[in-house]
């Protein structure tokens, strides 16, 4: 399978400008830790173990501490020989509040904007999906496989990438949804911030900037009052 862009590269810079170095990484508390024949020892600075999304949007500031960083150094080859350390990695960095953008919240599903990825539900929750957000009805491994029928949900999303095409099963999505990227990149595009401030690390990065805006017009004030 393979992911296309839905957004050119002129939109996706100013919708990295509004996450202001905040990062978008899906992460849940790992319920299902299980220990085998091979023991490891505690996870380095003894942190909590967060699932997400292998697919992430990280700062600048986030990645360069990354590579400084000893912890995510030791907790990197920690990971090894654990099962899909990639769904590990920057879910758990990303909750830790020394990392910049780091977030505290749980979310995912579609309050992810990096990735238009639908995943088959199980059980009681399979009763309430959603039957137009995989309108190809094909799921390989659980993720939908988009296809043509899937192109006016997909044109009209505010994500990123959509993720997965199946080039063995569709081309003609595949080659739509390339031409109408491509005309879009030939037109001027501004992005509207109410399509946006839905997503968890961009309401944050807003909240942030309202707060510092009042707090500073607060002190403004309170010295222009004491003169």
């Amino acid at each position: 399978g393979t992911e296309l862009p839905l957004k050119t590269n002129v939109e996706l810079i100013q919708v990295l400008q509004l996450l202001n170095d905040k990062n978008d990484v899906t992460a849940r508390r790992n319920e299902n830790l299980y220990r085998h024949a091979m023991k490891k020892t505690k996870p380095p600075g003894n942190i909590t173990i967060y699932k997400g999304e292998f697919h992430v949007t990280l700062s600048r500031k986030f990645v360069e501490y990354c590579y400084k960083s000893k912890l995510a150094n030791d907790f990197y080859y920690w990971l090894n020989g654990t099962a899909v350390p990639d769904e590990h990695y920057y879910p758990t960095l990303n909750r830790l509040p020394q990392f910049p953008g780091h977030a505290s919240i749980h979310y995912e599903g579609t309050r992810f904007m990096s990735r238009f990825k639908i995943w088959r539900l199980k059980g009681l929750k399979a009763q309430n999906q959603r039957s137009d957000l995989c309108r190809s009805d094909i799921f390989i491994r659980a993720i939908c496989q988009f296809d043509w029928h899937d192109l006016p949900t997909l044109t009209k999303s505010n994500y990123l990438f959509a993720n997965k095409f199946n080039q063995k099963l569709d081309m003609l999505g595949i080659s739509c949804l390339e031409q109408w990227h491509q005309a879009k990149s030939m037109t001027s595009v501004k992005i509207d911030l109410n399509d946006f401030n839905k997503f968890p690390p961009i309401k944050k990065a807003i909240d942030e900037s309202v707060s510092f805006e009042l707090e500073k017009n607060r002190l403004v004030g309170f010295k222009k009052f004491k003169h």
